[in-house]
């Protein structure tokens, strides 16, 4: 392949990846959702220290799962060490194969320990995701696996540019068309997946409470709010919420209804609440969320202290949820229908 025909083949792969990209975000993020209530912008400072400790520092992860939280991170601190390598190889593409270099100098003996440090948390986390496989992980996704596989293939395919393979030669050059792949397609599946939480975790954490979440004010007059019914009635938060979930079901595993054997499961709240959002869906309790799991909620914001993401499950949820079908008359649980009507 020329040098001219490799530069056209890579702008045309990066084109339609990007494309893909954007294409998925818009779609997971095209919803019209309430205005209220609006996105918290006091203490920036301490929302952001939040962000720095349990984004970047994964904090969160580690304290209730160290040997599973160790093993994200070091995944996630190498993606953050492989930020320059990313961008050396993408223009490695815009400059064409004939100025081919292999990684050199510090940094590239850095990157090289950081996709060895990568490749022990990616193999410990697939070992427990499709080996072991904890309950509150749920069934098995093959995106999941898609994902781990590809991480694998970056991490490899760095590692033979940088110490096995003499630049610019054929193997070399088949090796970063290999890596290249691998990197434009894990950009097409992550916004597919759970592992949007990459993006829009971040941001789901800068904008929770310091405390469990609490209902939105009841609002009277044209656009009367008395509570969440439809999706319709999603705010900002709660569209970020349904995105960030990363599926680990840490909110389940501390939910003390659902340890005492109830069917409530926040983490199937929000992706029973996710699926019915893809899905153009109307109203939320019935087809989509059980109206019985509702009622179970006890209020008392494990789930939103276990989650490493910032969802807020209980005031701006369930919380509502339960006083939306009130608002409605449409509750069928036996014991509020006798309170309602003794009051």
């Amino acid at each position: 392949m020329t040098g001219m025909v490799s530069q056209i083949v890579f702008a045309l792969l990066a084109a339609a990846s990007l494309w893909l990209f954007s294409k998925t975000i818009y779609e997971r993020f095209r919803f019209r959702v309430q205005a209220v209530p609006a996105l918290p912008f006091d203490r920036p400072a301490r929302r952001l220290w939040r962000v720095f400790t349990e984004v970047l520092l994964q904090t969160r992860v580690i304290r209730d799962r160290p040997v599973a939280g160790i093993l994200h991170a070091l995944v996630m601190w190498g993606f953050l060490a492989f930020a320059w390598v990313s961008l050396e190889h993408m223009w490695q593409g815009v400059r064409g194969l004939e100025t081919a270099e292999s990684p050199g100098g510090w940094y590239g003996s850095f990157a090289a320990a950081w996709a060895a440090a990568v490749l022990v948390g990616i193999t410990g986390l697939a070992f427990r995701r499709f080996v072991l496989r904890p309950k509150w992980l749920g069934a098995l996704s093959g995106t999941s696996a898609l994902v781990s596989a590809l991480i694998v293939a970056l991490m490899v395919t760095y590692l033979l540019g940088w110490g096995g393979l003499e630049a610019g030669s054929l193997a070399w050059k088949a090796n970063w068309w290999a890596h290249t792949a691998a990197f434009f397609l894990i950009l097409v599946v992550i916004p597919k997946s759970k592992h949007l939480h990459l993006l829009v975790g971040p941001a789901a954490i800068f904008f929770r409470s310091d405390v469990t979440s609490s209902m939105r004010a009841l609002r009277a007059g044209d656009d009367e709010d008395m509570g969440m019914v439809r999706f319709a009635d999603l705010s900002r938060k709660d569209l970020l919420d349904l995105n960030a979930c990363v599926e680990c079901g840490r909110c389940t595993e501390a939910c003390p209804a659902n340890n005492v054997g109830q069917t409530l499961s926040p983490k199937q709240i929000i992706l029973q609440m996710q699926r019915g959002a893809l899905a153009g869906g109307e109203a939320i309790v019935g087809e989509f969320v059980r109206e019985q799991d509702l009622y179970q909620c006890l209020s008392c914001g494990a789930c939103e202290e276990a989650c490493p993401v910032g969802i807020e499950h209980v005031g701006l949820k369930i919380l509502d949820l339960r006083r939306g079908l009130v608002s409605e008359g449409r509750t069928s649980i036996s014991k509020l229908t006798d309170l309602f009507n003794t009051m």
